[in-house]
């Protein structure tokens, strides 16, 4: 028994065998390149990348904060004359408004009688060690003068330092302050006319000064697509003044709250703007990508062939021979479609004439 089961088993393997030897090769098909009907077969090497998850979000374009400045007056008082308009590009330094202030015109009066009195105070200090020296008076009047002296200067000091915050030059004269601008930008906003009263406790800015070649996209990101969201990613910035075109940008921060009433999380994405085209409060629509870390292959849509029920794609040796060769796919995006299996990295495929080239295989 033990033997006609062994002889069984070698019938078996011996027809196995046969019939994988017998088994036809996939089948190809030779074109001769210079043939008139290759003339819109064009062919392409496929190249793996590594594979990436995309989250749709909307959003609104922002000021960077980083470059932006809204200057308020450190002194109150009345607008005397504005320098700027709304758009004009600014430089550090540069005026933007004058201001009628008391408060200028008695912090440099302080100024100009504190540098009197340490005058006064160190004569009478020269005086006091002369009359040490002979004598004519006690180490307690010389202390004394001592003492009014460095009083005096820390008067100065103090007085000097008030001028240094409010930006006023101590050897100018009179009321006027002029506020000046704190970075190079843009006038973005400017809520002051001239003859208005402005007051130094406010907190009110008169005047917004941004850079906008940088600008932020605050983007709000379902909860649910948070694990595919992390700051280093890379993000497509669409507006609907420009349908055609794409910003890059990077996510610098993923926000730590959730909304309780749109459960979305705040993500701040940043854009370069070196044309000005961007706005801020512009309304955007936001596409994040993140790496996955799996390299794979990706293919235009139209070398793929499909029947409803399996993909193909024909793959060519670049010696003009073609075959057949069935691949699975995930979804179409952006006119590309990502094989999960069946083409290789290097690998030659058909991406215009597919179709024609499969008929032709289906005739031999």
């Amino acid at each position: 028994m033990k033997r006609i089961l062994v002889t069984l088993l070698a019938l078996a393997s011996a027809a196995c065998s046969q019939a994988a030897a017998e088994a036809p090769e996939q089948p190809e098909l030779k074109l001769d390149p210079a043939s008139p009907k290759m003339g819109f077969v064009k062919t392409a090497q496929v190249k793996a990348s590594v594979e990436t998850e995309s989250a749709a979000a909307t959003g609104k374009v922002s000021f960077n904060e980083d470059v932006t400045s809204r200057v308020g007056s450190p002194v109150s008082g009345r607008v005397q004359q504005l320098n700027v308009q709304l758009g004009d590009k600014v430089k550090k330094g540069q005026p933007l408004m004058t201001i009628a202030s008391p408060d200028v015109e008695a912090a440099r009066a302080e100024a100009i009688q504190a540098e009197a009195d340490l005058q006064v105070a160190e004569r009478e200090l020269e005086r006091a060690k002369l009359l040490f020296g002979e004598q004519a008076i006690s180490q307690r009047d010389l202390q004394n003068a001592e003492n009014d002296q460095v009083k005096a200067k820390s008067n100065v000091e103090r007085t000097r330092s008030r001028l240094q915050q409010l930006g006023v030059n101590e050897k100018d004269f009179g009321a006027n302050y002029v506020l000046r601008s704190p970075i190079d930008g843009v006038v973005c906003t400017r809520d002051i006319l001239p003859g208005s009263e402005v007051r130094a406790d406010s907190g009110t800015p008169l005047l917004t000064v941004a850079d906008l070649r940088t600008l932020w996209v605050l983007a709000d990101v379902f909860e649910r697509d948070l694990a595919r969201v992390k700051e280093g990613d890379t993000a497509e910035v669409r507006v609907a003044a420009y349908p055609a075109d794409v910003w890059k940008g990077t996510v610098q921060h993923v926000g730590e709250v959730v909304d309780p009433q749109t459960r979305t999380v705040k993500v701040r994405i940043g854009v370069p703007n070196p044309d000005g085209r961007l706005k801020p409060e512009m309304f955007a629509r936001v596409s994040l990508t993140a790496l996955t870390g799996t390299a794979q292959v990706s293919i235009p849509a139209s070398a793929l062939i499909s029947d409803g029920e399996s993909n193909r794609v024909i793959v060519a040796d670049g010696r003009g021979t073609y075959r057949a060769r069935d691949v699975e796919v995930g979804p179409e995006h952006e006119g590309q479609v990502r094989v999960l299996e069946g083409l290789k990295d290097g690998e030659t495929i058909v991406v215009e004439g597919a179709l024609f080239v499969k008929n032709e295989l289906d005739k031999n």
